[in-house]
């Protein structure tokens, strides 16, 4: 079971440079949130709670446990959406691993600066 946000609201960037630490991936947020380490998956949380304060990240409403990606590119109202309405720890490594790529690829392929949101409901 994933962690309730008591709907905080966050959002995660494809890649997030946190101040000349590390980078955090979208797939650094696949991994851990697939992991049945609680300790792994609070961590991300946290990471992102703190991001979302310093204003770094741009907020989404967390709702319950189904899983939303959406990719917006910034500054437009154009977006493309992944809906997969099922609890995220149902979904295949397969499934997750595909979604990803689909993800990384369009992000690539446009070489623009997208935002990449997984909406946890």
């Amino acid at each position: 079971m994933l962690i309730n946000l008591n709907a905080q609201e966050v959002v995660v960037v494809n890649t997030i440079d946190m101040a000349g630490e590390e980078k955090l991936t979208a797939m650094d947020v696949y991994n851990s949130l697939q992991s049945s380490n609680k300790i792994a998956q609070s961590t991300v949380y946290n990471i992102l709670r703190r991001l979302v304060h310093k204003g770094v990240l741009i907020k989404v409403l967390t709702l319950s446990n189904d899983a939303f990606y959406e990719i917006k590119k910034i500054k437009r109202s154009k977006h493309i959406s992944y809906i997969y309405p099922r609890k995220i720890t149902e979904l295949t490594d397969t499934r997750l691993d595909t979604l990803i790529s689909q993800i990384t690829a369009e992000l690539d392929a446009k070489m623009l600066d997208y935002e990449i949101s997984l909406i946890l409901k």
